[in-house]
């Protein structure tokens, strides 16, 4: 088989001469060499060719060259060819190379090319000449190799204990080791370390080994899975249960531990001998008891083992046998246990195996409503372990029950001849029964129906019976129908009424003889009033009226209806009556104008009362005559079937009015309806007016004046009688004296507490009453009123009534007001009392505890006394403590009343504690057992014993004598008694042995941290103490009494035995097998950066039993994580500094405290900007996030600055996304989003597409005027000018893109804080900002009128304004000749007799000035115009009367439109019965003196239809679309209504959709209901394109077709190309030579666009390939034109323009080599031959080297291809660290590619992948650390999809870029700290640190005193070198001058690797005296300064003759010598209880 490989050429000399092919002279002449493979079977071989060219022509190059293999029987296999080759030393060498020549393809060998050993031919041939001189060959070239390395293993020697086994091995072959041996070098790995020069080991563990052999060439071969037996291992012993019907019950593994299978078995006791086959025992039948069986194992030469298996056996459980039975399926209880075959045990538990579920009740199932069919219902009796579960099914057929449904009443009409009963059954009955009537009168039934025709109304009932199948009853449901009599509406009718009945009876109306009770509804006509039978017609047009009427039917008869057709006349108008008043002066008073309303003229008059008078057409001359009342009728003549009208006019005559005389009265201020008009002298006319003159103002009402309240005094009050025209008004003044009323304030309803003695009345009234009243009882059991109070103490409950009379000042009568009182019964709790309970108690009842007569439903509060449970009145008194406990009752009292408390103290008693049952062992050699101590638990001393078996052994006291007791067991009661507690017992059961007992054999386990592990303890049985600890294994734990030291030990199995003797009985032993278990170890990991505010993620990993339990800090006081489930465990921080997390402990379940090790360092990245700060001219944008509580509602959006991520600045919303855009100096912005662009930037923690909320700020300034701001958002927006919100209050709220407008806003000359506040929720997210001065007021113009028409009124309004200017000169400069909003010019402004323009300007006033004018022009002219609507005019028929004036219009305005036509009753028009026809309309139109007429169509229509688009489209993100906008209506004006996919209303959303959405459509216009339609909208996915760049074309090389270099997707659109040369689809290259061109391409499909650029490079024209001029080495120019990798690092190119392109010498041909040269792209080189164009070229810098037709001829120089925007790319830091253990990782710096997308990256490690990730765009801004790696080598490579922003294919990758991780050679530790104590007040304390090095040189440490004991204290020292100490050559640090407290030291090795410690300086205490101080005003020891001195310390100073100069009682370190001469003085002090002497010198120095 050959192996694969693959070859590159590579230009080289030759290697080693091994062949040559000569020719004659002249001749092309080649040679070659090989060299060897490096190992055998290697594929590095080589083989080199040297080529001679000859000198005749064609012997020269370029060369062909081929290389085949060469099989044994000579047949060839091509591996290469390659032509136009122009080197001729090329070597032949596997890789994946390639060599690029002009023309040629790239070189690729196959990769099973290579054969070492294998023959070769190479052929190498010129172009042209003769055949023999132009090609070679060369045959047989072999490429040899090396020796084989041979190896195996001779033999293996198992490992009967750890560490004897071996492995011998064979080996030779290869290329051995000089001056062996060994001749080679052995790399094992395995359970046992060996050195690599051993061949053979020894002294080996078992297991599994693998080894690799290296000769001298580095060849290896490996010799694999190597298996060194272990010993035999027969388990361990173990006690096992099993069941007595196991038949094959396995031993094997029943064993503990991990035995060898293929031992052997052998019974070593038992009841009864078993059969043992294998490893299996047969159980079946044997006696329950314990049997046990001993297992061998044999591995030779090993010693046997062996291991004992206890077999405990147990009795199998009985359910009975399989049984088959029939039930009923209405059968609610069916028993299964009775339907077992057998003799079943009970206790056992059902299961339903088959079947629809069924619920089963103990052995009861239900089958009621089962389906039919076979259930199966298992029996299972549980088992005691091992015996599984028995079990026995009971299979049920359940038999369908008859089903007549269920009894059901109903009702039926007695108009029904064949009404269904069966359909009236409830539930589902069978069909096929038979009915029966039971009761009413009989019916006839056929089938299912019965016929209710003409029945009697009442209740009738029906049977009806389905037939059961055995054993099914027959089943009956009955029906009662109750039969309603059918309702009668009447017959239609026609009828006629008049237009002035305001109550025309419908009902009368009516054919036939209708229900009354029913109700009317209008059909047609315009619509009336309709109450009760009654239409109001008064007023209605002429013409027909329909009315339903309708009988409602009692269900289930059917409403019943008829209709009433009225045809409504005209009725003549008269006017209304009316009174006027007339002088009696006037001799020709018109009545017709008299008349109200708008009567009809040519009416007739007739005088109906006072003295004649004489009327003469609409006038009667009233002069003369008499004041009094005349009256006189107006008739007009009505046409049938309305009457006459009449009108009477009652003319008043007047003579003057008479007001009274003045006149003073007096009122009083109660008085609120003083009449005023009494008050006047004189015989007044009433009917005046009232006007108050002097005094308070007071409300008058007709003659009344209200003078409740008014302050006392005078007060005037003129009445005035207004004269009828033409007589004048009289007029009279009261004067009223006003006295103050007395106040009892108001009646008041309250309540009181029959414990009330002194209930106040006073202040239980309303209002603010006088003192000084009397109280009286009205109503109640009479109570004593003492004052204001009244004794309620007793009261029984109910009403009582109190009045309070405060009396009168004259003329004021007394005031009174009345209290009532609701009296309440107060409360009660009973009374306190003391009682005892017992501690067992857990419901003692409080509330019998209570003394008195205590209402119940009060509640309990636990006063004193550990807190107890208290459930209703029960308290939980068990496990109290003995004492008092107090509990109060507390029945809260119905308002006024307060609660009522009463205490329960309860005095708890110990309950006695007879301990618990146990269970010893003895021996009956004792003659006093202490049974006492043999009870569980802690038992109380004092009880009595009682034997309950009948041992006859004698008790004294605790004892019993056990001497000579038989063996056996015995029961021993106690008895502990402790009133009021019942008594307590317990039982001792003692088993009585002969002596000795070891125990039994027992297997536990333990942790190896267990210091002193209890063997004897772990002994099965009751063993007896004194024995002797032998181990049989070699852990070599050391033994002390029966305790063992585990610590240190591996863990594994380790077995102790138990040896024990007594006199006369022989030594007996039994084994305890340890299993020893490892602590447990704790790692966290996790660092990471996150922003301030934000989480991360701690990670702890965990090894162990858990649960766990942990400690970590944060360089704070141990924080507790317990009960960890699983391993890792993760959880959540949140520091606001950088903080590092370490392990303080770890307990597991098994092994209780572990070890510790890693931490995790979170960075805080803190959050930029403060967003209370307002940009300066320029918006600054504060963004929040969210996302905890999104909006709505819209109050969580409230700014909070936990939820702040940092601010965008106007660069920043400007390039935020394409769509997005600034005004730098206007401010307006646009910031959208769309939906997929998240807020991010360098200045924001995260990035943010949904649920975020920006505050955006700016100071800015502004010219005085006024101001509209128009904002947009999607979703809520708010904008606030200088604090004030200036939108409307919903635009805060969710809701799609909305713009909002705000009114007219005053702005100051200067600067304004504006605040903009803005919310997203979801989907498109955006917000933009403009502002505008306030445009001029709204008017109406132009204005035209007829000429000689009343002068118009013009209008102007703009929100806000507080007032208008108008102006008749348009700069403003004249003043303004009116102020208003309206404004009627007069005729010195506006002529309106002559025609002509006139033009008038109005401005609106703002507060801080006036807006831009507009203009009014007023048109009079001397013609109108009336203006049709379009035709054609539709209106749907039922769309009821049309007012035609909303259809015309006309100018001038302001005139008066006339309408005529069929159906039209002026000004409206009726469709109703006009359907299918066109109505022409007359209309005129008159104003002023111009007028004019004319006519148009309205076409009837009686139906309406639409018109759908026959096709549409839209763009998946082109954004909302109103469908309004694609269809049609007629008649038009009606509403549409939308269905289908993304329709909400009107609107259709197509984000999220594609293809063919179908949209369906309603219409209605007025009624007409047109047939719905449908139509599709194609959604078109977004769009994208894929550019191809790398064309090349000469510029005469004709146009290129720009269609093929760009892929759309989807396909089907159309392209638009435009750019230099482009025509249509076509690029002309011709005028772009030398040059890349760019063009830019869009793509539209169904209106959806895409773009990108295309890239076309054009050669020079002097290109050599374009068939340029050529050139020489000195003219030639070179000009290197780089293109920019666009969406790969390596996408660049490079074109050489070349001119000319072709060299005059031209040997060689062009030749240009490129070089990378930068980090980006080192190694990178080309080679073109006559091309100048690189591509897929690495960023970065070449060097480039270009040959011009001649070697002689070279050009030099440099060329940069630089990044492209969008490609992916970084920077990583080329080396990491990994820290003792902890997760290495990289850093990524420079990271380049969209700014629109998130990157993913990719870690791999020896090609598999080993971390993936994502970084955001926040993070990408930065430095990226990405961590958990160990040691090694590694590559990493940054993705990122730009689907959505560029054409690139997504995702966009980066070029793989290498790092490593390294870590320290050892752990970095302190060997030792030694420390000294620290008095308070001065650093005197200090610390040496050990350094444990790492081996990685300087150390360093840095020292910090985080919390110091004595407030204030600081010391910090960064990182210092350590210094290695010459004495002991231990790198330490040494820190003096430290104060007390709890310091962080943190040691740093050369590779940066950190650990830190907390180290803690103590305090020093001792009391501190000193020797000398120097009082001398230094400041500086300037008192008797005594160091830690307690309060209350006493200090005696003497001189050395014993005088006191000083002393205090209560010193305060305050002693400065005084005057005593300097010298030395003695003390003696008393500091707590102590007593301390001696001397102190006093040195001032002087």
């Amino acid at each position: 088989m050959k192996r694969l490989v693959n070859f590159i050429i590579l230009i080289s000399g030759l290697i080693f001469s091994h062949t040559q092919l000569m020719a004659q002279p002249g001749c092309l002449s080649i040679s070659a060499s090989t060299t060897s493979t490096s190992c055998f079977s290697g594929n590095d071989g080589q083989i080199s060719l040297n080529i001679t060219a000859g000198n005749i022509p064609n012997a020269q190059p370029p060369w062909d060259i081929e290389l085949f293999f060469q099989d044994s029987g000579g047949g060839l296999t091509q591996l290469a060819f390659h032509d136009d080759v122009s080197f001729t030393n090329i070597i032949f060498t596997p890789g994946n190379g390639s060599l690029n020549i002009a023309g040629a393809e790239a070189f690729g060998i196959p990769s099973n090319a290579f054969d070492p050993g294998s023959e070769y031919r190479i052929n190498v041939r010129s172009t042209g000449g003769v055949l023999t001189c132009r090609n070679k060959t060369l045959t047989n070239i072999q490429v040899a190799e090396p020796t084989q390395i041979n190896g195996s293993v001779n033999t293996i020697t198992p490992a009967c204990t750890p560490g004897t086994g071996t492995i011998s091995l064979d080996v030779s072959g290869g290329t051995p080791l000089g001056g062996g041996p060994p001749n080679y070098i052995y790399t094992w790995t395995g359970p046992t370390a060996i050195p690599n020069t051993v061949e053979d080991p020894i002294n080996l563990n078992a297991g599994n080994y693998n080894v690799t052999i290296e000769d001298a060439l580095g060849c290896t071969i490996d010799i694999l899975n190597i298996v060194v037996p272990v010993g035999p291992n027969a388990g361990a012993d173990n006690t096992v249960s099993a069941c007595n019907n196991n038949a094959a019950f396995n031993l094997f593994t029943s064993l503990a531990g991990t035995p060898d299978a293929g031992g052997t078995w052998t019974q070593l006791t038992g009841a009864s001998a078993r059969t043992i086959t294998g490893n299996n025992v047969d159980m079946v039948g044997a006696s329950a008891g314990a049997y046990t069986f001993e297992y061998r194992a044999t591995v030779a030469p090993c010693p046997d083992a062996t291991a004992v298996v206890t077999v405990n056996v147990v009795t199998a459980p009985n359910a009975g046998a399989d049984n088959t039975v029939s039930a009923c399926n209405n059968n609610g209880a069916f028993n299964l246990f009775t339907s077992l075959s057998g003799t079943p045990d009970a206790g056992g538990t059902w299961t339903q195996l088959t079947g629809a579920a069924r619920t089963i009740t103990g052995n009861n199932v239900d089958l009621a409503g089962a389906t039919a069919g076979a259930y199966t219902f298992q029996y299972t009796v549980t088992g005691t372990a091992p015996c599984a579960n028995a079990t026995a099914v009971v299979t049920v057929n359940v038999v369908t029950a008859p089903n007549a449904g269920a009894d059901n009443t109903v009702s039926a009409c007695n108009n029904n001849g064949a009404f269904n009963l069966f359909t009236s059954l409830a539930g589902t009955p069978d069909a096929g029964g038979t009915w029966t009537q039971l009761t009413g009168a009989a019916r006839t039934i056929t089938g299912n129906n019965v016929d209710m025709a003409g029945a009697t109304a009442g209740a009738y009932t029906f049977q009806y019976t389905v037939t059961g199948t055995a054993p099914c009853a027959n089943a009956t449901a009955v029906v009662t129908v109750n039969v309603v009599t059918a309702p009668n509406a009447g017959a239609d009718n026609t009828v006629s009424a008049c237009n002035n009945n305001g109550a025309f009876n419908l009902f009368t109306s009516l054919s036939g003889t209708p229900d009354a009770g029913g109700t009317w509804s209008q059909l047609t006509g315009a619509a009336r009033t309709i109450t009760g039978d009654n239409v109001d017609m008064a007023g209605a047009t002429a013409g027909a009226y329909t009315f339903r009427y309708t009988v409602t039917g009692t269900a289930p008869c059917a409403d019943a209806t008829a209709v009433v057709t009225v045809n409504v006349v005209t009725a003549p108008n008269a006017g209304a009556d009316n009174t006027v008043s007339a002088c009696n002066n006037n001799g020709a008073f018109n009545l017709f104008t008299s008349l109200s309303g708008t009567p009809d003229a040519g009416g007739t008059w007739t005088q109906l009362t006072g003295a004649a008078r004489t009327i003469t057409g609409n006038n009667v001359d009233l002069a003369g005559a008499t004041a009094g009342a005349y009256t006189f009728r107006y008739t007009v003549t009505g046409t049938a079937p309305c009457a006459d009208a009449t009108a009477v006019v009652t003319v008043n005559v007047v003579t003057a009015p008479n007001a009274g005389a003045d006149n003073t009265v007096s009122a009083c201020n109660n008085n609120g309806a003083f009449d005023l008009f009494t008050s006047l002298s004189g015989t007044p006319d009433g009917g005046g007016t009232w006007t108050q003159l002097t005094g308070a103002a007071r409300t008058i009402t007709g003659n009344n004046v209200d003078m409740a309240g008014a302050t006392a005094g005078a007060y005037t009050f003129r009445y005035t009688v207004t004269g009828i025209a033409p007589c004048a008004d009289a007029t009279a003044v009261v004067t009223v004296n006003v006295v103050t009323a007395p106040n009892a304030g108001s009646d008041n309803t309250v309540s009181a507490c029959n414990n009330d003695g002194a209930f106040n009345l006073f202040t239980s009234l309303a209002g603010t009453p006088d003192a000084g009243g009397t109280w009286t009882q009205l109503t109640g059991a009479a109570r004593t009123i003492t004052g204001n109070n009244v004794d309620m103490a007793g009261a029984t409950a109910g009403a009582y009534t109190f009045r309070y009379t405060v009396t009168g000042i004259a003329p004021c009568a007394d005031a009174t007001a009345v209290v009532t009182v609701n009296v309440v019964t107060a409360p009660n709790a009973g009374s306190d009392n003391t009682v005892s309970a017992c501690n067992n108690d857990g419901a003692f009842n409080l509330f019998t505890s209570l003394s008195g007569t205590p209402d119940g439903g009060g509640t309990w509060t636990q006063l004193t006394g550990a807190a107890r449970t208290i459930t209703g009145n029960n308290v939980d008194l068990a496990g109290a403590a003995a004492g008092a406990y107090t509990f109060q009752y507390t029945v809260t009292g119905t308002a006024p009343c307060a609660n009522a408390t009463a205490v329960v103290t309860v005095n708890v008693v110990t309950a006695p504690n007879a301990g618990g049952n146990n269970t010893v062992s003895a021996c009956n050699n004792n003659a006093a057992f202490n049974l006492l101590t043999s009870l569980a638990g802690t038992p109380d001393a004092g009880g009595t014993w009682t034997e309950l078996t009948a041992s006859g052994a004698p008790i004294t006291g605790n004892n019993v004598n056990l001497t000579g007791i038989p063996p056996g067991s015995y029961d021993f009661e106690y008895r502990v008694s402790a009133a009021p507690c019942a008594d307590a017992t317990a039982v001792v059961t003692v088993i009585v042995s002969n002596p000795p007992n070891p125990g039994l054999n027992n297997t536990v386990n333990t942790c190896n941290s267990n210091a002193s592990f209890d063997l004897f303890a772990s002994l099965g049985g009751v063993p007896d103490g004194g024995g002797v600890w032998t181990e049989l294994t070699a852990s070599g734990a050391p033994i002390t009494g029966n305790n063992v030291n585990f610590t240190g030990i591996p863990g594994a199995s380790y077995q102790f035995q138990y040896t024990i003797t007594a006199t006369g009985c022989n030594p007996v032993s039994a084994v305890v097998t340890v299993d020893l278990f490892d602590v447990a170890t704790a790692t966290i990991s996790g660092d990471a950066t996150v922003c301030t505010g934000q989480s991360s993620t701690i990670t702890i990993t965990l090894t162990g039993v858990g649960p766990w339990n942990i400690q970590y800090s944060d360089g704070g006081a141990p924080i507790a994580i317990n009960g960890i489930a699983a391993s890792p465990h993760t959880f959540s921080v949140s520091p606001v500094i950088n903080t590092t997390y370490s392990l303080v402990s770890v307990t597991d379940t098994r092994c209780g405290a572990g070890t510790v090790s890693g931490s995790a360092t979170i960075t805080m990245s803190p959050i930029a900007g403060n967003p209370a700060t307002f940009g300066n001219e320029t918006w600054r944008a504060y963004v929040y996030d969210d996302s905890g509580s999104p909006a709505p509602p819209a109050t969580n959006i409230d700014f909070n600055n936990a939820k702040y991520r940092g601010f965008l600045t106007e660069t920043e919303i400007a390039g935020i996304s394409a769509f997005s855009s600034y005004n730098t100096t206007t401010d307006v912005f646009n910031l959208n989003l769309s939906n997929t662009v998240p807020v991010a930037g360098p200045n924001i923690c995260g990035s943010y597409l949904n649920d975020y909320s920006i505050r955006f700020r700016m100071t800015k300034t502004f010219a005085a005027g006024v101001y509209t701001f128009t904002v947009g958002a999607d979703d809520g927006v708010r904008l606030l000018v200088d604090g004030v919100s200036v939108l409307p209050a919903g635009a805060f709220s969710t809701h799609a893109f909305t713009t909002y407008n705000s009114n007219p806003v005053c702005l100051t000359a200067g600067t304004h804080n504006l605040v903009l506040e803005y919310f997203d929720r979801g989907g498109f997210s955006r917000v933009d900002f403009n502002y505008s001065a306030s445009p001029p007021p709204t008017v109406t113009s132009p204005i035209s009128l007829c000429v000689n028409s009343p002068a118009p009124t013009l209008n102007a309004s703009s929100a806000g304004a507080i007032d208008y200017k108008w102006y008749t000169d348009a700069a403003l400069t004249n003043p303004p000749i009116f102020t208003g909003a309206n404004y009627t010019p007069a005729a010195a402004q506006l002529d309106m007799t002559t025609v002509g323009l006139t033009s008038f300007y109005v401005t609106a006033v703002y507060a801080c000035g006036d807006t831009p004018a507009a203009q009014v022009t007023v048109d009079v002219t001397n013609g109108a115009t009336i203006n049709l609507p379009p035709p054609p005019v539709q209106i749907c028929e039922a769309a009821g009367p049309i007012d035609l004036t909303t259809l015309v219009s006309a100018t001038p305005a302001g005139g008066t439109f006339t309408f005529s036509g069929t159906g039209v009753t002026d000004p409206n028009f009726s469709p109703s019965g006009l359907g299918g026809t066109t109505v022409t309309i007359s209309v005129g139109y008159t104003s002023g003196t111009c007028s004019t007429a004319t006519t148009f169509d309205i076409d009837v229509v009686n139906s309406a239809t639409i018109t759908v688009p026959t096709s549409a489209s839209a763009c998946e993100s082109s954004g909302i679309i109103d469908l309004n906008t694609l269809v049609s209506g007629n008649p038009g004006g009606g509403a549409f209504t939308f269905a289908g996919s993304g329709v909400t209303g009107s609107n259709f959303d197509p984000s999220g959709l594609s293809g063919a959405i179908n949209i369906t459509v309603d219409y209605n216009a007025g009624g007409c209901i047109a047939p719905t339609e449908a139509f599709d909208i194609n959604v078109v996915p977004n769009v994208s394109l894929t550019v191809d760049n790398s064309t090349v074309v000469c510029p005469g090389s004709g146009p290129v077709n720009l269609a093929a270099l760009v892929t759309p997707s989807p396909a089907g659109g159309v392209f638009t190309f435009t750019g230099t040369g482009v025509t249509g689809t076509q690029f002309d290259p011709s005028g772009s030579a030398g040059s890349t061109v760019s063009i830019n391409v869009s793509y539209n499909l169904g209106g959806c666009l895409a773009s990108s650029t295309v890239q076309v490079a054009v050669r020079s024209a002097t290109d050599a390939l374009c068939g340029g001029p050529t050139g020489n080495c000195a003219t030639v120019v070179i000009t290197p034109v780089p293109s920019a990798a666009i969406c790969s690092p390596t996408a660049g190119s490079i074109l050489f323009n070349i001119n000319p392109a072709t060299p005059t010498i031209n040997n060689t041909g062009v030749r240009i080599d490129i070089v990378g040269i930068s980090a980006t792209n080192l190694g990178v080189s080309q080679t073109n031959f006559n091309d100048p164009l690189f591509t897929g070229l690495a960023v970065g810098t070449y060097n480039y080297t270009i040959e011009y037709g001649d070697p002689s001829c070279v050009k030099t120089g440099q060329v940069t291809v630089l990044l492209g925007p969008d490609v992916v790319d970084f920077t990583v830091a080329p080396n990491s660290v990994n820290c003792f253990g902890s997760a290495g990782g990289v850093v990524l710096t420079n990271i380049n590619g969209s700014d629109m997308a998130d990157y993913t990256y990719e870690v791999t490690q020896l090609g598999a992948v080993v971390s993936v990730g994502s970084i955001t765009q926040l993070q990408s801004l930065g430095a990226v650390t990405i961590s958990g790696f160990g040691t090694g080598d590694f590559e990493i490579k940054l993705s990122q999809d730009q689907s959505l922003t560029t054409s690139c294919p997504s995702p966009v990758q980066s070029a793989r870029k290498p790092f490593t991780v390294t870590s320290p050679a050892a752990n970095l530790d302190t060997l030792y700290v030694n420390k000294k104590i620290s008095v308070p007040d001065l650093p005197t304390g200090s610390m040496l640190v050990g350094i444990s090095e790492s081996l990685e040189e300087p150390y360093e440490v840095r020292l910090e005193l985080t919390q110091p004991v004595f407030p204030g204290q600081v010391f910090a020292q960064d990182f210092t070198t350590a210094t290695r100490n010459p004495l002991n050559l231990k790198v330490e640090f040494g820190a003096p001058n430290l104060y007390a407290g709890v310091y962080l030291l943190s040691l740093r090795d050369g590779l940066g690797c950190r650990k830190d410690y907390q180290v803690t300086i103590g305090v020093d205490n001792s009391l501190m005296i000193p020797n000398i101080f120097t009082p001398n005003g230094d400041g500086v020891n300037e008192v008797f300064f005594i160091r830690n001195m307690p309060d209350a310390t006493e200090v005696i100073v003497t001189n050395r003759w014993g005088k006191a100069v000083y002393s205090s009682k209560n010193y305060q370190n305050d002693w400065d010598g005084g005057d005593v001469t300097d010298g030395v003085y003695f003390y003696r002090i008393n500091a707590a209880g102590q007593s301390y002497s001696g001397w102190v010198e006093v040195l001032r120095g002087k």
